[in-house]
């Protein structure tokens, strides 16, 4: 009897040894920040970690697909969301606003990795949020292991894919520009624990929270840290569209001027607009001239005519958050960003070419991180230029850049009506009229009115107002704008 004791309780503290080595074995280096080929070919596993840490062994592994697994941790300090499943490697790029939880306080729109910033870079999450809410802690980080980060290419398929979900702690830096509406923007960063790049994210207010309408494309990534040339030397960004907007002649006008500057690619933003926008809009995606993203805000934005009592959530439909977004789209792909509105040009009034005027300026010298300029009205409802009274053509198209040459005397001070180009990979948060936040050792270059100004085309519904001066500049670009304007009509059928 005894001896069967003896062993009984041999037995008993064997298993209890064995299991505080098996689950709490203090050797296992769960803080390996790299992800290692560990899956065998044919299958595919998942990995739920916290605290930003990325495990250097397996947990399980099970049938290869891509929409759910169910994966049982191997080791019980991992904390386990057995709820959570792998988005599809193809996530889309949704062009919607997503709600985190079910409050209607927070949205997440895009994502990206800023490789400037930290060791392996940071998630860069951009969002509306209203501040006094419920506001996110985590990011839900989703990898393929499968990726080769030296060229961006799968190394196996999906069918040897291995799916990784770091939960990573986070914080909010909040946009400028709110100008006291409910809604403020926001970037939400996520700093990176592996170099292996995140191909879809979500925001949680808790470590495991289900995302309430799935999860974001992590977009723009960049495969190494090595230099990559940019496709485009000028990529323009446009506050969103609205209202319906369908002023076609000025919707041409913009783009093709624009191009005659050397504009290369332009990203527009859909809150609403209209039919002769949308077909034009159409040709120019066809082309590769320009990317529309849909911008379906989801609280109240402003409207024409107004409605008493109603006051919109976030100002002038999220702008600042768009450009943001632009100008994160560009990351990599631009060498210059360029912010304008549908009315503003930045014209060299000594060069033809933005390109001639960077080289004029120094190009990309030490230290400028954008080059500002100052802002001069042409209202619309002064008189248009005499000496093109008898020209059908430009009359016809109404090219407000020919027809109207009297401008104020009086130009603003930088940072006041101002826009820029931003060189891209030195800035790092824009705004409307200037960069809010450059890359460390950068600042703005105010460029003299001499050289090139911001010509800003607007209706200030005062005809009497006779304190105008004379300026012809933009009359160098007719004959070539005509040709690009009418080519654009004839090619469209408008």
């Amino acid at each position: 009897m005894r001896v069967r004791l003896k062993r009984t309780l041999v037995w008993i503290i064997g298993l209890y040894l064995f299991i505080i080595y098996y689950f709490f074995n203090p050797s296992a280096n769960y803080l390996e920040p790299y992800i290692k080929d560990i899956v065998q070919p044919g299958l595919e596993s998942r990995q739920i970690v916290k605290n930003g840490k990325l495990p250097e062994t397996t947990t399980t592994t099970t049938e290869c697909t891509t929409e759910k697994l169910t994966v049982i941790p191997s080791r019980a300090d991992y904390k386990s969301c057995p709820k959570l499943s792998p988005p599809p490697f193809d996530t889309p790029d949704r062009q919607d606003f997503l709600p985190v939880g079910e409050e209607g306080t927070f949205y997440t729109f895009s994502a990206f990795v800023d490789d400037r910033l930290g060791k392996n870079g940071v998630l860069v999450v951009i969002s509306i949020g209203d501040p006094k809410g419920k506001l996110p802690r985590f990011c839900q980080a989703w990898y393929n292991a499968g990726r080769d980060n030296t060229t961006g290419s799968a190394l196996g398929g999906h069918a040897n894919a291995t799916v990784f979900l770091n939960i990573i702690p986070g914080k909010l830096e909040k946009y400028p520009e709110g100008h006291g509406r409910r809604f403020n923007g926001y970037a939400f960063h996520c700093p990176l624990t592996s170099q292996l790049l995140p191909y879809a994210a979500s925001l949680a207010y808790n470590e495991c929270d289900i995302p309430a309408r799935g999860v974001l494309k992590v977009l723009n990534t960049k495969p190494t840290k090595l230099p990559v040339k940019p496709k485009f030397e000028f990529a323009v960004c446009i506050t969103p569209m609205s209202l319906q907007y369908d002023n076609v002649n000025q919707f041409v006008e913009m783009v093709e001027m624009n191009r005659e500057l050397g504009a290369e690619h332009f990203t527009f933003y859909n809150y609403s607009i209209g039919p002769r926008v949308a077909k034009v809009l159409k040709h120019y995606t066809k082309q590769g001239v320009a990317d529309l993203i849909q911008w379906p805000l989801p609280i109240k934005a402003n409207i024409w005519p107004p409605v008493k009592g109603q006051r919109e959530e976030i100002h002038y439909y999220g702008q600042v958050v768009a450009l943001n977004d632009c100008f994160n789209r560009y990351m990599h792909k631009a060498d210059f960003t360029v912010m304008t509105d549908m009315d503003e040009f930045i014209v060299p009034r000594v060069d033809m070419t933005w390109k001639k005027l960077v080289q004029s300026l120094g190009g990309m010298k030490p230290h400028v991180g954008s080059f500002l300029f100052k802002n001069a009205f042409f209202k619309a409802e002064w008189p248009n230029d005499e000496s093109l009274a008898n020209n059908k053509s430009i009359n016809e198209f109404n090219l407000l850049t020919q027809l109207k040459t009297k401008r104020e005397k009086k130009v603003s001070r930088p940072r006041s009506r101002s826009k820029y180009f931003v060189i891209t990979e030195r800035s790092r948060i824009v705004g409307i009229h200037y960069v809010w936040k450059n890359m460390p050792g950068y600042k703005d270059h105010v460029v003299p009115e001499e050289i090139a100004m911001l010509f800003h085309y607007r209706n200030w519904d005062n005809p009497d107002d006779k304190n105008w001066i004379v300026d012809r500049t933009m009359h160098k670009y007719s004959d070539s704008l005509l040709r690009r304007v009418q080519n654009v009509y004839h090619t469209v059928q408008l």
